[in-house]
């Protein structure tokens, strides 16, 4: 198995090569359906930018000691995507809305806020328990968590795009 420093560094490093593809994309394939079925490519965005901030706020949180769900969310364990699936769908393109022409700028500033508040965990930090619907994790869960989801949506995006998109 790869260490957390390693695996920090492939998570860093697919986060900003996919901040370079969504800075070089044409207007006009902001508005074309993604893979996911209810969102756009901009709606994809919108939802990374609010799990960038969700995993922010959490990982911070655990590393305070604080481990409860934060206002709103479900008890550790008892959340499932299915579950909150049109919720989920509903803000994303809210949330696209709102930010408008400021979608791409904030979701590298939020972005980059996760990559350096997770790449930056010490050891000590990277096994504090931290709230996550699925479950309380470590801390250090949360780099493989958004590796995960960089990939994949990466690739809703891309196969929506461009003719032979795979997978990174």
């Amino acid at each position: 198995m790869e260490s957390f420093e390693e695996r920090a560094k492939s998570y860093r490093s697919e986060s900003e090569r996919f901040q370079e593809y969504l800075k070089g994309l044409p207007d006009e394939a902001w508005g074309r359906q993604s893979a996911c079925d209810e969102w756009k490519v901009a709606d994809v965005v919108a939802h990374l930018v609010g799990n960038s901030e969700f995993y922010a706020g959490t990982v911070a949180r655990g590393l305070q000691g604080e481990s409860s769900p934060p206002e709103g969310r479900p008890d550790a364990g008892t959340g499932h995507p299915s579950l909150s699936a049109a919720a989920l769908a509903k803000s994303s393109i809210a949330a696209r809305e709102r930010l408008g022409d400021r979608l791409l700028s904030t979701y590298i500033e939020k972005d980059n806020h996760l990559i350096q508040l997770l790449t930056g965990l010490s050891p000590e930090d990277q096994v504090k328990p931290c709230y996550h619907p699925g479950s309380i994790v470590p801390a250090a869960n949360f780099v493989d968590l958004r590796f995960k989801e960089v990939v994949l949506h990466q690739w809703d995006i891309q196969s929506a795009i461009e003719e032979k998109a795979a997978l990174s």
